[in-house]
Order: C-alpha cells, then structure tokens, then sequence
C-alpha cells in the first residue's frame, strides 16, 4: 500500500480529475479513490485485486474455511476482487464493519468480469 492516501481519506465523487471514476447507481457508491495516480491503474491493484488465479487461490481459502461455493463464475470473481481490494487497502475489517470500494476499481473489476445481465448488487452496509 505503499503511496495509498488512508482510507479514510476517500472521498464521495464530484468531480473526478482523473476521469477514472464512472457514476454508479447509488450516491453512496460515488466515491473516488483521490489517488495522484488513480488505484485502478497501479500495477498492484492489477496483480492482487483483477489477476484471476490469485482471484482463485482466495476463492479457494475462503472455501476451505467457510466451506463456500468456489467454482470459477464472474460473479463469484468479482465478490473474491473485492475481497482482495479490502485486504489490500483496509486489511481485516471484521463482522458489519465495511467501506465502499472507490469507483475507478469497482469499474474495473466489472469490465473484468462483467455480469452476463448487466446487472450488480451494489455496496451494502451488511
């Protein structure tokens, strides 16, 4: 995370000068990461948080433990991407306590593994 402004720090969309941060569906979902380089292009963002086999080896853990469905679908993709993001940025954040991951990477990660409707669940508070 080394160059990564605090979490905290994120901040809701007015204006992105980046031009990285698409508008979502909920304002609770606008929120851009105010990077200097924007978090969706760094290079560990691609490796930890869109490459799919690391994406697969995480599936897999939280499958072992959780005794989850880890077969490889984008949906399933996605949520593991996430994941990643959180642990990357945030690190454990434990039960009930979540952050809204900044546009730019949510964008990201659904052109990676896009929904075969179109249709995302969005953030929700738990």
């Amino acid at each position: 995370m080394a160059g990564r402004t605090s979490p905290a720090t994120a901040v809701s969309v007015v204006v992105c000068v980046r031009g990285h941060c698409e508008p979502k569906d909920r304002p609770v979902e606008q929120v851009c990461c105010r990077q200097s380089a924007c978090t969706s292009l760094d290079i560990q963002f691609k490796q930890l948080v869109l490459d799919k086999d690391r994406l697969l080896v995480a599936m897999r853990n939280v499958a072992d433990i959780f005794v989850v469905d880890a077969r490889e679908h984008n949906s399933a993709l996605r949520k593991a991407a996430y994941r990643n993001f959180t642990l990357w940025i945030y690190f454990y954040l434990g039960q009930n306590n979540r952050r809204v991951v900044p546009s730019c990477c949510v964008s990201a990660i659904r052109k990676m593994y896009p929904s075969s409707d179109g249709s995302y669940m969005g953030f929700r508070r738990e």
